[in-house]
């Protein structure tokens, strides 16, 4: 559960630069909150 938190965080990490050149800073805040809300989701139902 661990590794697999670790590797989605990572992944946000390394793409949030294009998310945020391409959409702006509002953009980027919706799209990581819909991101963390899936990714609450999918580990809830683990």
């Amino acid at each position: 559960m661990i590794a697999l938190g670790e590797t989605i965080q990572a992944g946000l990490f390394l793409a949030s630069d294009q998310v945020l050149s391409n959409s702006g800073l509002a953009g980027s805040l919706i799209s990581y909150v819909i991101i963390s809300i899936m990714v609450y989701f999918v580990m809830t139902n683990l």
